[in-house]
């Protein structure tokens, strides 16, 4: 249809100003009668009726500028949906004007197996069984990061056409592998090289472990604040063990080299860090309140294109100068390194370096990572 919706508004603008009138020469004709009926003709009764008939009149018609309003908008949002349903069909027709595809026409199978009439069905996100899964650390070579047809290439070249189930890369730099039977599993921890997945330019070799296991026995941090800097951690930890409390670490925080107030206490057992937290301790004849022990995790860094999410080893973009966003070089060749004046971070195009904690971008995506910590602490 050719109705746009300036056409509707106009209509129902219109229809509002023809009801409001309507109602308008309705009502005076109304009053004008019952003036008529009174025999005195008294003026004060007369204009007690007018003021009455005026306020209902008032009231009436606010009522109805108000449905109709409602209606307008109702009509305008439905209109705007229907705009937004047909442009996508609208430009399917003009890339393919010999197909016509119409909402309500049969699906056309192309040669790949998909429906044109119904898009692409989207793919469900694979959720991996830890039970059945190994996790390979420091995996540095670019090939075998690159696709994932090439680490599975390689890897049955190691371990005799192994089927893998699923492999999915994690954002911190190790792959993940599901495999088919616990048997598989074991074979290839047993067998597993170090120097498989591994540059010839790291020295730091790859490892392998279940899924399971690096979930494991995790440490449970608290943190106590105000701790005199007399205290040493050796000092808080003989003090920690008079209370009943073994096997905790404790290490004081750092920052630009300066010892600062707080302490975080590790602990290994779940029941000694609710008793911590429920009734605190006690060091040096001090009592002090133990807190949870809420670590935000810094943003994700690629140290080839600077941008955020994925680590070098994975980076499939340009390099970029971390001073001056230039292509041609990298940061240790920066003639500009020293110039602050000369910064140009290519994440904001702001006068800094592109590792500034400054940077509008950084706070972004840390202000993220915060939010999602938060969220999953409730």
């Amino acid at each position: 249809t050719d109705v746009t919706i300036e056409d509707l508004t106009k209509a129902i603008t219109v229809g509002i100003q023809t009801k409001v009138s309507e109602l308008i020469k309705q009502m005076t004709d109304d009053t004008d009668d019952k003036i008529n009926q009174i025999e005195s003709h008294d003026s004060k009764k007369c204009d007690i009726i007018k003021k009455n008939m005026e306020t209902i009149v008032s009231e009436h018609v606010g009522q109805m500028k108000k449905e109709l309003s409602c209606q307008l908008m109702s009509l305008s949002n439905s209109f705007t949906y229907a705009e937004k349903v047909a442009e996508p069909q609208q430009r399917q027709n003009l890339q393919h004007p010999q197909l016509n595809i119409t909402k309500s026409s049969a699906p056309i199978n192309t040669h790949n197996g998909t429906n044109v009439g119904q898009g692409n069905p989207k793919r469900s996100p694979h959720h991996v069984d830890p039970s059945m899964s190994v996790i390979i650390r420091n995996v540095s070579c670019r090939k075998i990061t690159s696709h994932d047809s090439h680490l599975k290439s390689e890897f049955n070249k190691h371990f005799n056409r192994m089927k893998i189930k699923h492999c999915k890369k994690t954002r911190y730099g190790n792959i993940i592998l599901e495999l088919t039977s616990k048997e598989d599993i074991k074979t290839v921890l047993e067998k597993w090289d170090p120097l498989w997945f591994t540059a010839d330019d790291h020295d730091k070799g790859t490892e392998v472990m279940r899924m399971n296991d690096s979930r494991k026995n995790n440490p449970i941090n608290g943190v106590i604040r105000h701790v005199i800097q007399e205290l040493s951690n050796d000092d808080i930890e003989k003090e920690l063990q008079r209370e009943g409390l073994h096997n905790i670490q404790a290490k004081r925080f750092i920052k630009e080299g300066r010892l600062l107030n707080s302490v975080k206490l590790t602990f290994t057992s779940n029941h000694d860090f609710e008793r911590a937290l429920s009734h605190g301790v006690n060091i040096g004849n001090i009592h002090f309140a133990v807190n949870r022990y809420r670590y935000i995790q810094k943003p994700m860094q690629c140290h080839n294109c600077n941008k955020f999410g994925h680590p070098s080893r994975w980076c499939k973009s340009t390099q970029k100068c971390e001073y001056c966003s230039s292509k041609n070089h990298d940061g240790n060749s920066c003639e500009h390194r020293h110039t602050a004046a000369r910064y140009a971070c290519s994440n904001c195009h702001g006068n800094h370096t592109a590792m500034s904690t400054t940077c509008p971008t950084y706070q972004q995506v840390l202000a993220l990572i915060s939010n999602r910590a938060a969220t999953h602490d409730e």
